[in-house]
């Protein structure tokens, strides 16, 4: 089972004002989780010491901590790139 649910990652998904997290579920409908940018205080990643892609961090304003590892570096630069933009604006 879990070489299969290695096969279906995590996705996410960026608007101009939330980030949102899909997991896949092989039993009932994918999860999906929602998160308004203005309620994130801070991205940021960590490289993962194993190679394969780098664990990225959301810190909410009500102090959660939210972490998808495994994102492909290229992806993550791109998501905190474009997260840097969207604060900007907030």
């Amino acid at each position: 089972v879990s070489a299969i649910l290695q096969a279906m990652p995590k996705s996410v998904i960026l608007s101009n004002h939330r980030i949102s997290i899909l997991t896949p579920a092989l039993i009932g409908g994918p999860e999906f989780e929602d998160y308004s940018f203005k309620n994130i205080e801070l991205v940021t990643r960590q490289v993962n010491r194993f190679g394969r892609g780098s664990l990225l961090h959301l810190k909410m304003d009500s102090g959660q901590v939210i972490e998808l590892d495994g994102v492909p570096d290229n992806q993550l630069d791109r998501l905190i790139g474009f997260a840097g933009v969207v604060f900007q604006h907030f």
